[in-house]
């Protein structure tokens, strides 16, 4: 029956097994366990009886007690979907049984898997109670922070917390009470084989269901949650099978050939360098949501008039500018936004401390903050920005919801408030960095008509509804224009020193299928270089004040590298005069050669390569043992 629910068998080849052939294997399980016992088993059937209460408690309470704010509407959906029942169910099942077999005791068996069960689903309860964060596998390492975490908050254990944990007791209690009826004497061989049994078994279900991707899109159950929210879609799977299957992506895999001492030996000759105190430049950096330059295509005609792209190109002439070379395509924002602030092209979960520029600027007497006008919840920003070192990062929920009236921020009230918070650090004799991340002009785009203006011309090989998805999608691309060149026009009467970044995170969404960069002969074969850079490139600009410009005796004019995003930060501290922190030093070397990597692919010496010449390569793998040891070594509080 679970073979065939989890779909290691379709229907056809279930009912073809006969009669015959599951008698025949039932028949020789029963010899197999008749030989392994000594004596006559009298409690068997009480022994079965008792795993299977305790699996049944132990696995309705831990649904229960994952379904979060949704109550028991949330608890009966699980029941609509066999595999999420059977995914949270068989791991209770296995270490019961594997725990009987290496004590050979039922109720200790029981006992142990009933505390780890109950201890860890309460601690995901009350997780999701006070930070909206699940308990994933890594936040076992992290003892001392959950330690300190149940400090801050008032824990009120309730009365069906306490019936579940009393109904368990009752349980262990009463198969302790009879534990000689439902003792199973087993040889020494016997228990060992089975041991073995249950363990491949674990294993198995480990990597051929709890991890295969193919059945968490199977446990979809949408129809409660917002399926944006990461925690959310936790939720909607129950709490043991989502917890287990987050330890899929708790650590990045190690390189061949890593050795963390060889690397710390090879880092004594890389001078960590400080910021001179004289040097120190105020630095915005803004990621723009879904900001792509269209402007660049000889094909597409703007209205001279209204033309979105003015203020944007105004400011790139004034600009050290280039092209992003992303590794996303109309999603996943949070990948340009950690590639850019880590350095790095793999960053683990972002789930405790982690090494990033925002914790150098740190260390170099920098307030160091940001801004999010949208959710906190949003790619769990609200505790991985915490983990990355930012001291203050604002979002809807503390900032940006009063000063819209409730509604999600645009452009045009984000933009001046970065400027308030720079001229507060100014006030207050304190260098400053800010990575800000917009959510205007975030898709999709409707099809619908919204605004008479059109800011792009019309074709004759135009679609209705694929041009107002594109002249909607520029009408918020021409607003982030001109708070960018407002923005700038203000930093650019400061007397203090400062530098603005902005970039886009990725191309947007446009059309079904890529419908409207069809429509506009836009090539997205990623296999050449043109097509890649029309998939993955987005802009940036760096604009430096006067007394910057002084400063760094740089004009910050004209075109610069198109890199990836974890290579930004190297392009400013090049462009601005630092030589920065260690492991930025490490990575100047293997931008010079390899300047963006995605799905495989690299732009190897400007061309598009699946596979790196030999030296090339050589160095790309030593840079991802510098990048494993960096993105994982222990950073304290």
């Amino acid at each position: 029956i679970m073979g065939y629910f989890l779909g290691q068998h379709n229907p056809s080849n279930y009912f073809a097994l006969t009669i015959n052939k599951v008698y025949k294997i039932a028949k020789g399980i029963i010899m197999i366990i008749k030989k392994g016992i000594k004596g006559k088993n009298k409690g068997g059937i009480l022994s079965i009886l008792s795993i299977c209460m305790s699996v049944l408690v132990l696995s309705l309470g831990s649904l229960y007690f994952a379904t979060d704010k949704f109550g028991i509407e949330m608890f009966y959906s699980y029941f609509r979907n066999p595999y999420t029942i059977l995914l949270n169910t068989i791991p209770i099942l296995l270490l019961i049984v594997f725990l009987f077999l290496v004590c050979n005791r039922l109720w200790i068996s029981i006992g142990i898997t009933s505390i780890v069960v109950i201890v860890l689903t309460l601690i995901n309860y009350f997780k999701i109670l006070f930070r909206d964060d699940p308990l994933m596998v890594e936040d076992l390492s992290l003892f001392l922070e959950m330690k300190n975490m149940t400090g801050r908050y008032k824990i009120h254990a309730n009365s069906t917390m306490a019936f579940w944990i009393l109904s368990m007791v009752i349980l262990v209690g009463i198969v302790w009470k009879i534990r000689k009826v439902v003792e199973i004497r087993m040889k020494l061989r016997t228990r060992i084989i089975f041991l073995i049994i249950t363990a491949l078994s674990g294993i198995f279900c480990m990597h051929s269901l709890v991890l295969n991707d193919k059945y968490y899109q199977k446990t979809e159950n949408i129809a409660l949650i917002n399926q944006w929210r990461a925690t959310q879609q936790f939720v909607s799977r129950g709490f043991v099978y989502p917890f287990l299957y987050s330890s899929k992506e708790a650590k990045m895999e190690k390189p061949s050939g890593y050795s963390k001492k060889e690397i710390e030996n090879s880092l004594k000759d890389i001078k960590e360098d400080d910021i001179p105190a004289d040097k120190k430049i105020n630095i915005i950096a803004i990621m723009m949501e879904a900001y792509g330059d269209f402007s660049i295509y000889p094909q597409l005609e703007f209205n001279s008039e209204n033309d979105p792209y003015a203020a944007f190109n105004r400011v790139k002439e004034i600009s050290y500018h280039g092209n992003l070379l992303t590794d996303i395509f109309a999603a996943g924002t949070v990948r340009t936004e950690r590639r850019f602030i880590t350095g790095a092209d793999t960053y683990p979960d972002l789930r405790k401390n982690t090494y990033s520029y925002a914790r150098y600027f740190t260390e170099q007497g920098y307030r160091v903050e940001g801004s999010h006008p949208c959710y906190e919840w949003f790619y769990n920003r609200v505790n991985t920005n915490d983990h990355l070192g930012f001291s203050k990062y604002d979002f809807y929920e503390s900032r940006y919801s009063a000063l819209a009236n409730g509604e999600i921020a645009g452009d045009d009230i984000l933009f001046p408030e970065l400027y308030k918070d720079l001229e507060s650090a100014i006030d207050d004799g304190v260098p400053y960095f800010n990575l800000s991340v917009t959510y205007q002009n975030h898709g999709p785009y409707t099809t619908n008509k919204l605004f008479d203006v059109p800011y792009i011309l019309e074709q004759d090989n135009y679609t209705e509804y694929e041009y107002n998805i594109f002249n909607n999608y520029l009408s918020g691309i021409k607003k982030t224009g001109e708070e960018l060149e407002k923005l700038i026009k203000k930093v650019n009467n400061l007397d203090e020193p400062c530098v603005v970044v902005a970039f886009g995170d990725h191309k947007p969404w446009l059309g079904e299928e890529n419908s409207v960069y069809e429509m506009l002969g836009i090539d997205l074969d990623v296999s050449d270089l043109e097509g890649f850079y029309d998939y993955y490139a987005t802009p940036y600009i760096m604009y430096a004040n006067d007394a910057a410009k002084e400063l760094t005796g740089n004009q910050f004019i004209g075109e610069g590298s198109d890199i990836a995003p974890n290579y930004l930060m190297n392009e400013l501290f090049e462009q601005i005069g630092y030589d920065g922190p260690a492991f930025m030093k490490i990575t100047n070397s293997v931008r010079k050669a390899i300047t963006a990597h995605s799905d495989g692919l690299f732009v190897e010496n400007g061309e598009v390569v699946d596979e790196l010449s030999d030296e090339d390569q050589k160095m790309w793998d030593q840079y991802k043992k510098y990048e494993y040891y960096f993105m994982n070594q222990k950073i304290k509080e």
